[in-house]
């Protein structure tokens, strides 16, 4: 014989927990698809939003004035620590 067995019928009262505590678990997890769904759209979306203006600020900018080297000029001096060997 099978231990269930041997323990007897089931009580009604924990038959209703059981299926209360199921049918909770079973809203938490889909109040939390939901909820994760519609914060997945929104971070989509402000992205979609955040490329667009990327996109148009790069494409309509104006152009820039003069010629830009990567050569700096300028005078510059060289400081020494009083510790450090000319």
């Amino acid at each position: 014989m099978s231990p269930a067995a041997l323990m007897g019928p089931t009580p009604l009262g924990q038959r209703v927990l059981a299926v209360l505590v199921w049918l909770v678990g079973a809203l938490i997890t889909a109040g939390l698809l939901v909820f994760g769904f519609f914060v997945g759209a929104a971070l989509l979306g402000l992205t979609a939003v955040g490329a667009l203006i990327a996109l148009a600020r790069m494409r309509w900018r104006k152009p820039r004035s003069g010629s830009r080297s990567a050569v700096i000029e300028g005078e510059f001096i060289v400081v020494r620590r009083p510790s450090d060997p000319a």
